[in-house]
């Protein structure tokens, strides 16, 4: 089974992730009855603190490990 994990910016996002993915899937589950959607997304901040620059991209391994 796939599991489903996701990274958000700000903390509405992280409020708000988990309904729209619950109710997307829900709504899609024919094609996606093989994924699991992980309830915890990650609140990471913009896409500049995950890409580009050495420092940064230890925190893109962190949490592609942590996933």
């Amino acid at each position: 089974m796939k599991r489903l994990v996701f990274l958000v910016e700000g903390a509405g996002d992280l409020k708000a992730v988990p309904s729209l993915a619950s109710r997307w899937l829900s709504d899609n589950l024919e094609s996606y009855a093989h994924v699991h959607f992980d309830t915890n997304p990650f609140q990471i901040g913009g896409l500049e603190k995950i890409s580009g620059r050495a420092h940064v991209q230890a925190q893109w391994i962190r949490f592609l490990n942590l996933a």
